[in-house]
Protein backbone atom coordinates (compact mmCIF):
# COMPACT_ATOMS: atom_id res chain seq x y z
CA UNK A 1 0.00 0.00 0.00
CA UNK A 2 1.05 3.11 -1.02
CA UNK A 3 2.05 5.80 1.97
CA UNK A 4 -0.62 8.37 1.00
CA UNK A 5 -3.28 5.41 1.00
CA UNK A 6 -2.48 4.26 4.24
CA UNK A 7 -5.50 5.44 7.02
CA UNK A 8 -4.52 7.75 9.65
CA UNK A 9 -4.08 7.91 13.58
CA UNK A 10 -4.26 10.95 14.87
CA UNK A 11 -2.43 11.19 18.29
CA UNK A 12 -3.58 13.77 20.65
CA UNK A 13 -7.20 13.39 21.83
CA UNK A 14 -7.87 16.97 22.30
CA UNK A 15 -8.99 20.30 20.95
CA UNK A 16 -6.02 20.80 18.52
CA UNK A 17 -6.45 16.56 17.53
CA UNK A 18 -10.33 17.35 16.43
CA UNK A 19 -9.23 20.60 14.36
CA UNK A 20 -6.70 17.96 13.11
CA UNK A 21 -9.55 15.52 12.00
CA UNK A 22 -11.35 18.30 10.79
CA UNK A 23 -8.81 18.82 8.19
CA UNK A 24 -7.94 14.94 7.42
CA UNK A 25 -11.82 14.29 6.77
CA UNK A 26 -11.85 17.17 4.48
CA UNK A 27 -8.83 16.15 2.57
CA UNK A 28 -10.73 12.26 2.24
CA UNK A 29 -8.39 10.78 4.11
CA UNK A 30 -9.75 7.81 6.15
CA UNK A 31 -9.09 8.38 9.66
CA UNK A 32 -9.26 5.02 12.48
CA UNK A 33 -8.97 7.22 15.45
CA UNK A 34 -7.29 8.57 18.15
CA UNK A 35 -4.30 7.87 20.72
CA UNK A 36 -3.15 9.49 23.66
CA UNK A 37 -1.77 8.53 26.68
CA UNK A 38 -3.45 10.76 29.04
CA UNK A 39 -6.98 7.57 30.10
CA UNK A 40 -9.01 10.67 30.84
CA UNK A 41 -9.63 10.45 27.30
CA UNK A 42 -11.33 7.64 26.87
CA UNK A 43 -14.74 9.74 27.65
CA UNK A 44 -14.01 12.69 25.14
CA UNK A 45 -15.94 12.90 22.00
CA UNK A 46 -14.84 12.12 18.77
CA UNK A 47 -17.81 12.36 16.50
CA UNK A 48 -18.02 8.90 16.15
CA UNK A 49 -14.01 8.02 15.61
CA UNK A 50 -13.11 5.58 18.50
CA UNK A 51 -10.57 6.34 21.47
CA UNK A 52 -7.57 3.66 20.39
CA UNK A 53 -6.09 3.71 23.53
CA UNK A 54 -2.23 4.78 24.50
CA UNK A 55 1.18 4.91 22.51
CA UNK A 56 1.26 1.25 22.47
CA UNK A 57 -1.43 0.49 20.40
CA UNK A 58 0.89 1.90 17.67
CA UNK A 59 2.62 -1.37 18.03
CA UNK A 60 -0.81 -3.49 16.51
CA UNK A 61 0.02 -2.03 13.27
CA UNK A 62 3.03 -2.97 11.09
CA UNK A 63 4.97 -0.44 9.44
CA UNK A 64 2.94 0.34 6.23
CA UNK A 65 -0.22 -0.43 7.63
CA UNK A 66 -1.45 2.97 9.10
CA UNK A 67 0.07 6.79 9.18
CA UNK A 68 0.50 9.04 11.95
CA UNK A 69 0.10 13.04 13.03
CA UNK A 70 0.62 14.03 16.27
CA UNK A 71 -2.09 16.20 16.69
CA UNK A 72 -0.88 18.05 20.35
CA UNK A 73 0.21 21.81 20.07
CA UNK A 74 2.74 22.37 22.92
CA UNK A 75 5.89 22.28 20.68
CA UNK A 76 8.39 20.34 23.53
CA UNK A 77 5.55 17.03 24.08
CA UNK A 78 5.17 16.99 19.85
CA UNK A 79 8.77 16.81 20.00
CA UNK A 80 9.34 14.59 22.38
CA UNK A 81 6.60 12.12 20.89
CA UNK A 82 7.93 12.56 17.17
CA UNK A 83 11.39 10.61 18.66
CA UNK A 84 8.56 7.83 20.51
CA UNK A 85 6.97 7.01 17.46
CA UNK A 86 9.45 7.24 14.76
CA UNK A 87 11.19 4.29 16.69
CA UNK A 88 7.50 2.65 15.78
CA UNK A 89 8.72 3.06 12.03
CA UNK A 90 5.31 4.15 10.96
CA UNK A 91 5.32 7.14 8.23
CA UNK A 92 4.02 10.28 9.57
CA UNK A 93 0.76 11.85 7.59
CA UNK A 94 0.43 16.18 6.36
CA UNK A 95 -2.90 17.60 7.14
CA UNK A 96 -3.22 21.08 4.91
CA UNK A 97 -7.10 21.91 5.21
CA UNK A 98 -8.71 22.53 2.19
CA UNK A 99 -9.74 25.92 2.93
CA UNK A 100 -5.78 27.08 3.34
CA UNK A 101 -3.55 28.33 0.37
CA UNK A 102 -0.52 27.04 -0.18
CA UNK A 103 1.94 28.30 -3.21
CA UNK A 104 2.67 24.90 -5.69
CA UNK A 105 6.33 25.91 -4.92
CA UNK A 106 6.12 26.16 -1.02
CA UNK A 107 7.37 22.85 0.98
CA UNK A 108 5.24 21.25 3.66
CA UNK A 109 7.19 18.54 5.86
CA UNK A 110 6.22 15.16 6.99
CA UNK A 111 3.56 15.38 10.28
CA UNK A 112 3.09 19.50 9.27
CA UNK A 113 -0.48 20.89 9.63
CA UNK A 114 -1.51 23.63 8.02
CA UNK A 115 -5.28 24.67 9.20
CA UNK A 116 -7.81 26.35 7.51
CA UNK A 117 -7.50 29.72 6.92
CA UNK A 118 -3.50 29.91 6.78
CA UNK A 119 -1.77 31.04 3.69
CA UNK A 120 1.48 29.91 2.50
CA UNK A 121 3.19 32.11 -0.21
CA UNK A 122 5.77 31.06 -3.07
CA UNK A 123 9.60 29.74 -1.45
CA UNK A 124 8.54 29.26 1.84
CA UNK A 125 9.71 25.91 3.72
CA UNK A 126 7.53 24.44 6.09
CA UNK A 127 10.44 21.78 8.56
CA UNK A 128 8.35 18.38 9.68
CA UNK A 129 5.85 18.51 12.45
CA UNK A 130 5.26 21.63 12.72
CA UNK A 131 1.53 23.94 13.27
CA UNK A 132 0.81 26.85 10.78
CA UNK A 133 -2.78 27.76 12.75
CA UNK A 134 -6.10 29.11 11.58
CA UNK A 135 -6.21 32.13 9.53
CA UNK A 136 -1.89 32.97 9.73
CA UNK A 137 -0.04 34.19 7.18
CA UNK A 138 3.54 33.17 5.91
CA UNK A 139 4.58 35.52 3.14
CA UNK A 140 7.58 34.71 0.49
CA UNK A 141 10.77 32.60 1.00
CA UNK A 142 10.88 31.73 4.86
CA UNK A 143 11.71 28.98 7.12
CA UNK A 144 9.67 27.59 9.42
CA UNK A 145 11.83 25.05 11.25
CA UNK A 146 10.91 21.23 12.56
CA UNK A 147 8.34 21.22 15.52
CA UNK A 148 7.52 25.14 15.67
CA UNK A 149 3.90 26.65 15.53
CA UNK A 150 2.24 30.05 14.44
CA UNK A 151 -0.65 30.22 16.44
CA UNK A 152 -4.12 31.54 15.32
CA UNK A 153 -3.88 35.31 13.38
CA UNK A 154 0.40 34.79 13.00
CA UNK A 155 1.67 37.03 9.81
CA UNK A 156 5.19 37.08 9.11
CA UNK A 157 6.64 39.03 6.02
CA UNK A 158 9.20 37.67 3.47
CA UNK A 159 12.26 35.87 4.20
CA UNK A 160 11.66 35.58 8.09
CA UNK A 161 12.92 32.51 9.51
CA UNK A 162 11.72 31.09 12.99
CA UNK A 163 13.68 28.82 14.68
CA UNK A 164 12.86 24.77 16.01
CA UNK A 165 10.50 24.86 18.60
CA UNK A 166 10.06 28.19 18.62
CA UNK A 167 5.98 29.29 19.28
CA UNK A 168 4.99 32.87 17.76
CA UNK A 169 2.11 33.60 20.00
CA UNK A 170 -1.65 34.54 19.03
CA UNK A 171 -2.11 37.62 16.72
CA UNK A 172 2.15 38.55 16.23
CA UNK A 173 3.44 40.14 13.48
CA UNK A 174 7.07 39.93 12.29
CA UNK A 175 8.97 42.01 10.19
CA UNK A 176 10.38 41.25 6.83
CA UNK A 177 13.93 39.46 7.01
CA UNK A 178 13.56 38.81 10.83
CA UNK A 179 15.02 35.70 12.27
CA UNK A 180 13.74 34.24 15.41
CA UNK A 181 15.64 31.87 17.09
CA UNK A 182 14.99 27.90 18.41
CA UNK A 183 12.58 27.28 22.03
CA UNK A 184 11.75 30.28 22.05
CA UNK A 185 8.20 31.78 22.48
CA UNK A 186 7.05 35.07 21.19
CA UNK A 187 3.48 36.46 23.41
CA UNK A 188 0.56 36.99 22.18
CA UNK A 189 0.11 40.01 20.02
CA UNK A 190 3.85 40.92 19.65
CA UNK A 191 5.43 43.05 16.61
CA UNK A 192 8.50 41.35 16.20
CA UNK A 193 10.83 44.33 14.62
CA UNK A 194 14.55 42.68 15.09
CA UNK A 195 16.41 39.57 15.49
CA UNK A 196 15.09 37.00 18.65
CA UNK A 197 17.94 34.76 20.13
CA UNK A 198 17.49 31.05 21.03
CA UNK A 199 15.93 29.80 24.45
CA UNK A 200 13.73 33.13 25.42
CA UNK A 201 10.73 34.81 26.06
CA UNK A 202 9.59 38.20 24.04
CA UNK A 203 6.61 39.80 24.23
CA UNK A 204 5.76 43.62 23.47
CA UNK A 205 5.55 46.32 20.62
CA UNK A 206 7.77 46.10 19.73
CA UNK A 207 8.94 42.98 21.36
CA UNK A 208 11.54 42.67 23.92
CA UNK A 209 13.28 39.51 25.66
CA UNK A 210 11.73 39.40 29.18
CA UNK A 211 13.46 36.40 30.40
CA UNK A 212 15.12 33.15 29.07
CA UNK A 213 13.60 29.80 28.89
CA UNK A 214 14.70 27.25 31.33
CA UNK A 215 13.91 24.20 29.48
CA UNK A 216 16.52 23.42 26.47
CA UNK A 217 16.49 20.14 23.78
Amino acid sequence: MRDEDCPVVIYGAGGHGKVVLDSLLLEGKKVLGFVDDDPRKRKCSFHGYPFLGGIECFGDHKPGECRVIIAVGDNRSRYVLVSRISKLKHAFCTAVHPNSIVSQFAHIGPGSMVIGGAVIHIDTVVGNHAIINSGATVDHDCIISDCAHLAPGVHLGGRVSVGEGTLVGIGSSVQPGVKIGKWSVIGSGAAVTRDIPDYVVAVGVPARVIKHVAIKT
